[in-house]
């Protein structure tokens, strides 16, 4: 979601008794609201005093939820600085985001924008302008800069003023010169407020001098070339309507495999997408689906892989070694042994995700596991059963013709498969935007084009476009992410090469030949198929 959007579904009116607008506020945390004092006493039509009052009020989400009322009440109040924080009452309107707070040393003629309640306009409206200096206060002026079009006037008091420059809401309105050649107001600024209330623990976000190179503190927001796993769908933007189509499928396959080229996402979109869709609960026309989730990969030994993955809340090794017996011997013993966990845990369904479905053919050398892992898989959700497993493969395309020496794996393909192209455009777009914009960091003009552009539509350019933004990310200045970064960082094309160069020549003549010992381990040379990634454990290397 963009910020200015996240901004908006922030924003409170607060409602007198008889229904007025009298001014308005914005979410800080879940249940807790900022505004003015005076707001408040205008809702109870009560003077402002050094006491808080104690009586309810009603306010709204007018910009999200407009006319689903809620009520409030003050508790922490400080008359002198004109502030109040609401605790409100009931369940709060979906898609409702606390605002996100910043503050600077140097807010000089910043633009600004406001959304307020003057007479005459219930439903708002926004005003706009430029941010001044402090005055003794410790107020800031702010002013309007146009000849035309609303000014922050009586009715915005309360109100959240988002800084365009920081991406962030830096002050309240608490006053306004309502002399019309003024068009002048005064903010509160949220960082002074949060000094006032400490136990309110305000997470407000310190942003450095636009005249200061050096990077500002924080986490990354990319994942370099790491997959999104289930943890990261925080992270995870650009595939919600894939997602949405693999979850509408999940819904009715008990089957299904996600393929596609080496590095299209096909791993973080079963762990950051399906997953997540599934653990919320799927909604289809026999009932709700949800349950245990159980992800593991193949490795070398696919059956140990799957018996360690579903007796992991069992201590005993047996129950293990056991499990793994069983499945060897008789492939209905997956489907089995679903059954019974899903007993134990009073659930109705079980998801197992096998991602690198590939593994099985690349990394399993013993033929007869392999065909004891698959037609386990089958076994279980076969389609004349209304089995209690659903299975989710992840699977490169190139590997697909291996799947043909298995006629139940073949067919199964054929029904129920997804291919995963390239992400269009805008998709791609909201990969990189997103995740820096929901924490903050900006990008300088003309950058996201110009990575839009290296990425074109190769579908397996994605682990590159994740490492080529993590790296620019790590060379930004200030919250922006520059031209200059990415270009030091190698761009798209040449990122990864340049990073491996980096750490390579760092090494001694000693330790580069050890690191040439590793690679080769890491590479799992086919035979009679591609060479591959190949995992090794700490004590083999």
């Amino acid at each position: 979601m963009p910020m200015a959007q996240a901004h908006e579904n922030s924003l409170i009116r607060i409602i007198s008794s008889s229904g007025i607008p009298v001014g308005t506020g914005f979410l800080i945390s879940e249940t807790s609201a900022l505004t003015c004092a005076h707001v408040v006493g205008a809702a109870l039509r009560q003077p402002v005093t050094v006491d808080m009052p104690s009586a309810e009020f009603s306010l709204d989400f007018p910009l999200l939820a407009p006319g689903q009322t809620l009520t409030a009440r003050a508790v922490l109040w400080d008359s002198a600085l004109d502030v109040a924080v609401l605790e409100i009452s009931g369940e709060l309107p979906s898609g409702v985001q606390p605002a996100r707070l910043v503050q600077s040393a140097d807010l000089w003629q910043h633009a600004f924008r406001a959304f307020g309640f003057p007479e005459g306009f219930p439903n708002g409206v926004w005003a706009d302008g430029r941010i001044l200096g402090r005055e003794a206060t410790g107020w800031y002026q702010v002013e309007d800069s146009k000849q035309t079009g609303y000014f922050i006037q009586p009715g915005f008091s309360g109100g959240a003023v988002w800084d365009e420059v920081l991406n962030g809401v830096v002050g309240m309105v608490v006053a306004a010169d309502t002399r019309e050649e003024r068009r002048a107001a005064f903010i509160q600024p949220v960082g002074y407020i949060a000094e006032t209330f400490p136990d309110l623990h305000m997470p407000v976000n310190l942003f450095q001098p636009a005249d200061s190179n050096a990077p500002v503190p924080g986490e990354p927001p990319y994942m370099g070339l790491r997959y999104f796993d289930t943890a990261d769908v925080g992270l995870f933007y650009g595939r919600a309507a894939l997602t949405r189509e693999l979850v509408s499928r999940l819904a009715t396959e008990r089957f299904l495999a996600i393929v596609g080229a080496s590095g299209s996402g096909k791993s973080s979109v079963a762990r950051a997408g399906l997953v997540p869709a599934w653990q919320k609960g799927l909604e289809t026309p026999g009932g709700r689906l949800d349950g245990p989730v159980h992800v593991i990969t193949p490795t070398t030994h696919p059956l140990e892989s799957l018996a360690a993955s579903l007796t992991r809340d069992s201590e005993s090794v047996t129950a293990t070694t056991t499990l793994m017996d069983d499945l060897a011997r008789d492939p209905r013993s997956l489907h089995l042994a679903a059954r019974k966990l899903l007993s134990r845990a009073g659930a109705q369904q079980l998801l197992l995700v096998v991602d690198q479905f590939e593994e099985t053919f690349t990394l399993c050398k013993d033929p007869t596991e392999r065909k004891a892992f698959i037609e386990n898989l089958l076994t279980a959700t076969a389609e004349d059963d209304g089995g209690p497993l659903r299975v989710v493969l992840t699977l490169r395309a190139d590997f697909y013709h291996h799947c043909a020496e298995f006629d139940g794996l073949r067919q199964a393909l054929e029904k129920h498969q997804a291919y995963i192209g390239a992400m269009t455009p805008d998709e791609l777009r909201e990969a990189i935007t997103a995740p820096a914009q929901a924490a903050g960091w900006d990008f300088q003009p003309g950058l996201v084009e110009l990575i839009l552009q290296d990425v074109g539509q190769e579908p397996g350019a994605l682990p590159l476009l994740s490492h080529a933004l993590l790296e620019t990310w790590k060379r930004r200045q200030g919250r922006a992410l520059t031209l200059a970064g990415y270009a030091a960082a190698g761009g798209v094309r040449k990122a990864i090469a340049q990073t491996a160069e980096n750490v390579y020549d760092r090494l001694s003549p000693v330790e580069k030949v050890i690191a040439r010992s590793i690679f080769l381990r890491l590479t799992e040379l086919g035979e009679g198929v591609q060479d591959t990634r190949r995992r090794a454990s700490l004590d083999e290397l």
